[in-house]
């Protein structure tokens, strides 16, 4: 599955989910998401823990340097029926 956003030019992210859920901050109280999205080493969770997001942030650890990529996204869906497919991916989806 392939993740897109655009700003301008389009740009797409592709990974597995290592985190999504909604979002809550008091000052924007509409529905958003934070995504992690991860490539290669940064997938294994054995290779790679990652902290749960909090405020928007997360933190990770390895023993050493990972090979790929760990991306976060922080996304507003434009619609309801966006809102309805944010909702209906899970952990570890691809």
């Amino acid at each position: 599955m392939v993740y897109q956003a655009t700003w301008g030019q389009e740009t797409a992210y592709s990974g597995d989910i290592r985190h999504i859920g909604r979002a809550y901050h008091e000052r924007m109280p509409i529905f958003t998401h934070d995504v992690i999205l991860t490539t290669e080493e940064f997938s294994d969770p054995e290779f790679v823990k990652i902290d749960p997001v909090k405020n928007g942030q997360t933190r990770w650890r390895a023993r050493q340097k990972p090979q790929g990529t760990l991306t976060m996204l922080h996304l507003i869906p434009e619609n309801s029926e966006i809102l309805v497919q944010l909702e209906n991916i899970h952990l570890w989806d691809r």
